[in-house]
């Protein structure tokens, strides 16, 4: 759920992502389906930057995996990656 406030938690993870030190090779996040997502692309989250793919495949997966936690009688949902916007056709 979407908050106007930032608990204790979400303002340390702020702080890392948003530093801007460290290496932009750093990973921020990875899941045991071999998705690896490095610092830079978590930058774009930044006001007035457009998102980077890779961090939305990286919410994807976190909310399908919060999914498993839905209440029993729910409608299930499915969230995607955004590799399957990607033309792989093209060269």
């Amino acid at each position: 759920m979407l908050r106007t406030v930032r608990d204790k938690a979400e303002d340390i993870l702020a702080r890392c992502i948003f530093c801007v030190v460290g290496n932009i090779c750093d990973i921020l996040f990875s899941n045991s389906g071999n998705m690896l997502v490095m610092r830079r692309p978590f930058e774009s989250m930044m006001p007035g930057v457009t998102v980077h793919v890779n961090v939305i495949s990286a919410w994807a997966t976190v909310l399908n995996y919060e999914e498993k936690k839905r209440r029993m009688g729910t409608t299930p949902r499915l969230f995607c990656n955004a590799r399957m916007l990607v033309n792989y056709s093209c060269t």
